[in-house]
């Protein structure tokens, strides 16, 4: 029970300070602050989540845990269909997000050349005519079908779960006041989180 909530509070720890650091009014302080300079946050913000994820990584698996289920045949293969759904679904994200602007080095270049960061524009192409986010979706699959489930590592797949999904809801709240009717009406075509194939839209 001691491994299962110093895990849990270890994680809901984590995604907090994860989500504050990008928050709009950290980022307003932070703009405010740095000045020209915060062209170099991205990068930061992405280099240290990426770090911090390595101790938690480590404790997790020095924490004992009781086995609760083990993705044995044939269900190991339900297991590894949503694992590679998942990959898929960030491949295909990947393709329609900026990957320099995401990993923060294109606001470094344009900083550097004194180019002015220009308006997002939205578009809906590929894989985001079929979910608005893939990559939150693939984040939850990989998270729910990665590994046989413990009394440990069961509470981190509670955390993060709800992480994306709080997450998700923001990143909606953000969308809808950045393009107003233009990313409603595309709401209102496109599921949230679970994909839908039919053709058309």
């Amino acid at each position: 029970m001691i491994s299962v909530l110093i895990i849990t509070t270890a994680w809901i720890a984590w995604c907090t300070v994860h989500s504050v650091l990008i928050a709009p009014f950290w980022m307003r302080w932070m703009r405010r602050l740095l000045g020209a300079r915060i062209a170099y946050y991205r990068l930061f913000y992405d280099l240290f989540s990426l770090a911090s994820l390595v101790p938690l990584a480590l404790l997790e698996r020095r924490m004992p845990g009781d086995p609760l289920f083990v993705w044995s045949f044939p269900l190991s293969l339900v297991q590894w269909t949503m694992l590679l759904a998942g990959m898929a679904l960030m491949v295909a994200g990947g393709r329609q997000y900026n990957q320099w602007y995401f990993f923060g080095l294109q606001q470094i270049a344009d900083a550097r050349a004194g180019r002015i960061e220009q308006p997002a524009v939205f578009k809906a192409e590929g894989i985001l005519r079929r979910v608005r986010h893939p990559y939150y979706t693939a984040g939850i699959l990989i998270v729910i079908f990665l590994g046989n489930i413990t009394t440990v590592t069961i509470a981190t797949k509670a955390v993060l779960v709800l992480y994306f999904i709080v997450g998700t809801l923001l990143e909606e709240r953000k969308l809808v006041a950045e393009f107003g009717e233009e990313y409603r009406a595309y709401q209102r075509e496109v599921p949230m989180l679970v994909p839908r194939w039919r053709r058309g839209g």
